[in-house]
């Protein structure tokens, strides 16, 4: 598991793949208040992000969002710093392509370069016939290459890592409000419920602004068993929205196997 989960997921790990059957019985049905009832990027976007693991400075993530006229595309950077960056270097990137009417992915492309082991995703979403298919190289520090396909029919839509930020900002995030939706980290299934916890002040760099915080259950899913995996590996996760309708992520905290893990916002453009 990586710190890059923590930023561009929110699902925040790394397992090994499991090839795929059709499930055996449907999917819990995925619960949502409201049909799409905001679309919050309409225009160019940048946000920066300070990364601190045990209160150290660790890095720096940055998303960019720029709606097309059929698609919006989503572009995040991830690169450790100080003290971190001498125990595990990090130089992740991720390209995530939406449908701009329904904010679902149709295709994630991403690289990561942790401990200077590379591997190469990609993911291709297709929503209308409830599949996605997974396309992966790893080269390890030996130099050998190697080849895994993934190929999963089962339930839609799907999300990664990038994309679960974007689908939470569509929601109305009213008090009290909560729901289900699935995503793919690129190697497993996992389940995400949701629920709006609060309303106050959170910190950004450049001070407090008015913020919705939302818990978020991630728990990792036997795709061919449809339910939880067998370990029962879940992960808590607190985000906190702007308290507006453009729901800018502004924050996340998550304990991870490297420490306290909290994302902040350093700059918006």
């Amino acid at each position: 598991m990586s710190l890059r989960r923590a930023l561009l997921l929110l699902a925040l790990l790394l397992a090994a793949p499991l090839r795929a059957a059709e499930p055996a019985a449907p999917a819990p049905a995925a619960t949502d208040p409201d049909a799409l009832p905001l679309r919050p990027i309409t225009a160019p976007e940048a946000f920066t992000y300070n990364v601190y693991v045990f209160g150290a400075h660790s890095g720096v993530a940055r998303i960019e969002a720029r709606p097309g006229r059929a698609h919006v595309f989503l572009h995040a950077t991830l690169a450790s710093a100080g003290l971190f960056h001498t125990v595990y270097p990090v130089a992740n990137e991720a390209l995530s392509v939406l449908d701009r009417d329904t904010y679902v992915p149709e295709k994630y492309v991403m690289r990561t370069d942790e401990a200077h082991v590379v591997a190469r995703y990609l993911v291709k979403f297709l929503p209308d016939k409830k599949e996605l298919r997974r396309v992966k190289t790893l080269r390890g520090k030996d130099g050998k290459l190697a080849w895994r396909d993934f190929v999963w029919k089962g339930y839609a839509p799907v999300h990664d890592m990038l994309s679960c930020l974007a689908h939470l900002r569509t929601r109305r995030l009213a008090a009290g409000e909560a729901g289900t939706f699935w995503g793919f980290s690129g190697n497993f299934l996992y389940q995400v419920r949701y629920r709006v916890v609060d309303r106050g002040k959170a910190y950004t760099a450049d001070g407090l602004r008015d913020g919705v915080a939302v818990m978020a259950s991630v728990r990792r899913w036997d795709e061919r068993r449809n339910r939880p995996s067998k370990d029962n590996w879940s992960k808590e996760v607190r985000l906190w929205f702007s308290d507006d309708e453009r729901h800018v992520p502004l924050g996340i905290e998550v304990d991870l196997f490297v420490g306290a893990v909290k994302v902040v916002l350093s700059n918006e453009q």
